[in-house]
Protein backbone atom coordinates (compact mmCIF):
# COMPACT_ATOMS: atom_id res chain seq x y z
CA UNK A 1 0.00 0.00 0.00
CA UNK A 2 0.94 3.58 -0.42
CA UNK A 3 2.40 5.65 2.23
CA UNK A 4 -0.10 7.78 3.99
CA UNK A 5 0.82 11.26 3.24
CA UNK A 6 -1.79 13.37 4.90
CA UNK A 7 -0.57 14.21 8.16
CA UNK A 8 -4.32 14.43 9.56
CA UNK A 9 -5.10 11.44 8.24
CA UNK A 10 -2.23 9.32 9.63
CA UNK A 11 -2.64 11.09 12.75
CA UNK A 12 -6.74 10.03 13.49
CA UNK A 13 -4.70 6.18 11.83
CA UNK A 14 -2.32 6.24 14.61
CA UNK A 15 -5.00 7.25 17.42
CA UNK A 16 -7.39 4.69 16.61
CA UNK A 17 -5.72 1.82 15.69
CA UNK A 18 -6.17 -0.60 12.89
CA UNK A 19 -9.34 -1.19 11.87
CA UNK A 20 -11.14 -5.08 13.24
CA UNK A 21 -12.82 -7.15 10.81
CA UNK A 22 -13.72 -9.32 14.05
CA UNK A 23 -15.49 -6.70 15.66
CA UNK A 24 -18.56 -6.83 13.41
CA UNK A 25 -18.47 -9.56 10.93
CA UNK A 26 -19.82 -9.48 6.83
CA UNK A 27 -23.52 -8.66 7.43
CA UNK A 28 -23.68 -11.58 4.43
CA UNK A 29 -21.41 -14.56 5.73
CA UNK A 30 -20.91 -16.93 2.91
CA UNK A 31 -20.99 -13.72 0.52
CA UNK A 32 -16.75 -13.44 0.06
CA UNK A 33 -16.83 -17.21 -1.44
CA UNK A 34 -14.89 -17.77 -4.35
CA UNK A 35 -13.08 -14.20 -3.58
CA UNK A 36 -9.24 -13.88 -4.26
CA UNK A 37 -7.00 -11.39 -2.30
CA UNK A 38 -4.73 -9.31 -4.23
CA UNK A 39 -1.87 -7.37 -4.14
CA UNK A 40 -2.57 -3.31 -3.92
CA UNK A 41 -3.64 -1.81 -7.10
CA UNK A 42 -4.15 1.40 -8.47
CA UNK A 43 -7.55 2.52 -9.72
CA UNK A 44 -8.48 4.72 -12.55
CA UNK A 45 -8.59 7.96 -9.95
CA UNK A 46 -5.33 7.28 -8.69
CA UNK A 47 -6.84 5.60 -5.34
CA UNK A 48 -5.17 2.33 -4.23
CA UNK A 49 -7.35 -0.99 -3.24
CA UNK A 50 -5.80 -3.64 -1.65
CA UNK A 51 -7.78 -6.61 -0.68
CA UNK A 52 -10.62 -9.28 -1.85
CA UNK A 53 -11.95 -9.25 -5.36
CA UNK A 54 -15.08 -11.41 -7.06
CA UNK A 55 -15.13 -11.37 -10.95
CA UNK A 56 -13.38 -8.57 -11.50
CA UNK A 57 -14.92 -6.56 -8.71
CA UNK A 58 -13.85 -5.21 -5.25
CA UNK A 59 -15.86 -7.72 -3.26
CA UNK A 60 -15.26 -8.92 0.75
CA UNK A 61 -13.19 -7.58 2.84
CA UNK A 62 -10.69 -4.08 1.70
CA UNK A 63 -8.83 -1.40 2.00
CA UNK A 64 -8.50 1.93 -0.32
CA UNK A 65 -6.12 4.99 0.17
CA UNK A 66 -7.09 7.89 -2.06
CA UNK A 67 -4.53 10.27 -3.12
CA UNK A 68 -5.65 12.77 -0.59
CA UNK A 69 -5.08 10.45 2.38
CA UNK A 70 -8.87 9.43 2.93
CA UNK A 71 -8.80 5.40 3.68
CA UNK A 72 -12.09 3.73 3.51
CA UNK A 73 -11.36 -0.19 4.95
CA UNK A 74 -14.04 -2.23 5.48
CA UNK A 75 -16.35 -4.31 3.41
CA UNK A 76 -17.26 -4.33 -0.25
CA UNK A 77 -20.00 -5.91 -2.55
CA UNK A 78 -19.79 -5.35 -6.60
CA UNK A 79 -17.67 -2.67 -6.40
CA UNK A 80 -18.73 -0.51 -3.53
CA UNK A 81 -18.55 0.05 0.23
CA UNK A 82 -21.12 -2.11 1.58
CA UNK A 83 -21.60 -2.94 5.41
CA UNK A 84 -19.83 -2.32 8.02
CA UNK A 85 -16.52 -0.12 7.68
CA UNK A 86 -14.83 2.64 8.82
CA UNK A 87 -13.40 5.90 6.70
CA UNK A 88 -11.12 8.50 7.75
CA UNK A 89 -11.26 11.40 5.75
CA UNK A 90 -8.18 13.98 4.59
CA UNK A 91 -9.07 16.24 6.95
CA UNK A 92 -8.96 13.75 10.14
CA UNK A 93 -12.81 13.16 10.73
CA UNK A 94 -13.74 9.56 11.10
CA UNK A 95 -16.63 7.78 10.53
CA UNK A 96 -17.51 4.56 11.86
CA UNK A 97 -20.54 2.12 10.83
CA UNK A 98 -22.37 0.60 8.39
Amino acid sequence: MPQITNYKSLQTLKRIGDFDYDSKPELNPGDDEDCITLIPYELDHKAVFEGQWKNGLRHGKGKQIWDDGSIYEGYWSKHQANGYGRLIHADGDVYEGE
